[in-house]
């Protein structure tokens, strides 16, 4: 009788997930090593380094992403070691397909479940990575905001993302000269009061993964709600630093409350850049730039209504997703410019973003949460 071939390339695969199987039963003779993250020392001097290389060349961006992301891992690997609670990685999983959720419908998610809140403070770091990013490549707001003390409002900002990404241009800029580090003080507010003790522990982190010599602080607020008047009890808060702050950001709020933002025409906003004071700077963050037309109706409202004072606003990536709102004096000369041709071209395309969105919500379309996949042994 004829002997039957052997598939070689099945006969391997069989042999390899035999010897998995096998070394899975067996005790690692390797024990996990935990990696080594930069020192604060060491995170300085590479900053110091960087003051060799010429702003904006590509050396100079290949210096600070290689600095920047030993600095975020630092942070982390420390933000592990002061979380006031556990990470439960099943909310986790919830509050993110949640948040998924939340930006397609307008409707905001729930903060309430301090494990998830852990993990999202650990997993969506990156964030503050994103802002650091436009922060540094901004000419705007390197020459209004890193020559002087920062007095940075953060709204909805748990766990304090934003305090991180400017803490993190402040060393790099300072490269190595501790005369240079501009002075950040960061205030977060949100609706959730639960990112009380996290806002804490990311300032802590924060302060002893990187050499702040003191300069940089962030502090909890308080509640805060974009959906009512800034004069409303529930955002006391946010009025009792409107004065003094230069900086604001607000960072994948906007789309998660299109919803109520809409039902109360926006009056946070209109009541915000009416108080706040002149020179200060917004920087809004979503996944969508489909909001923007809208912001883009109330500057146009405020600058018809308003004789002393006028809004600006830009947006300085392609895909959108970040816009800068500037407050200025309608006397300054050269009176500024309300918005670039170029970005009245984005605005069209906005536009077209936001009906195509509410076209498919119209149908129906749910998102999915995603398979889970069993790896193979």
């Amino acid at each position: 009788m004829r002997r039957p071939r052997l598939n070689i390339k099945v006969t391997l695969c069989v042999i390899l997930r035999l010897s998995r199987l096998c070394s899975s039963l067996q005790p690692s003779a390797t024990p996990f090593v935990k990696p080594i993250t930069a020192s604060s020392q060491e995170i300085w001097q590479l900053a110091e380094k960087s003051a060799l290389r010429q702003r904006g060349s590509k050396s100079y961006q290949k210096a600070w992403r290689h600095w920047l992301h030993l600095s975020i891992d630092a942070i982390r690997d420390e933000l592990l070691q002061t979380l006031p609670h556990p990470v439960d990685e099943n909310k986790l999983e919830d509050l993110s397909f949640s948040l998924g959720v939340a930006a397609d419908v307008g409707e905001m998610p729930s903060f309430e479940d301090a494990g998830a809140r852990s993990g999202y403070a650990l997993d969506y770091l990156c964030r503050a990575r994103l802002l650091a990013d436009l922060f540094i490549y901004s000419d705007t707001y390197s020459s209004d905001h890193l020559r002087n003390e920062c007095h940075l409002t953060s709204i909805g900002g748990g766990p304090g993302f934003d305090h991180v990404a400017a803490a993190l241009v402040s060393i790099f800029n300072a490269a190595g000269n501790s005369e240079l580090i501009v002075p950040v003080h960061t205030t977060v507010l949100d609706y959730e009061s639960g990112w009380n003790n996290l806002v804490d522990a990311m300032n802590e982190a924060t302060n002893n993964a990187l050499p702040t010599k003191g300069k940089l602080h962030c502090a909890w607020g308080g509640v805060c709600d974009i959906t009512r008047s800034i004069h409303h009890e529930s955002n006391i808060n946010c009025l009792d630093v409107v004065k003094s702050t230069t900086l604001w950001t607000c960072q994948y709020c906007v789309a998660e409350n299109a919803f109520k933002l809409k039902d109360s025409d926006y009056i946070f906003f209109r009541e915000l850049f009416f108080a706040a004071a002149y020179g200060a700077t917004f920087w809004i963050t979503e996944t969508t730039p489909r909001m923007w037309p809208k912001f883009y109706e109330l500057i146009l409202q405020y600058n018809d209504e308003n004789d002393h004072s006028m809004l600006s606003i830009e947006f300085p990536y392609m895909r959108g997703q970040q816009m800068l709102i500037k407050k200025s004096r309608k006397m300054e000369e050269p009176i500024p410019q309300v918005i670039s041709e170029r970005d009245i071209g984005l605005l069209r395309n906005f536009v077209k973003y936001s009906q195509c969105h509410d076209e498919l919500i119209k149908t129906g379309w749910e998102r999915q949460r995603k398979k889970k996949v069993i790896p193979l042994l």
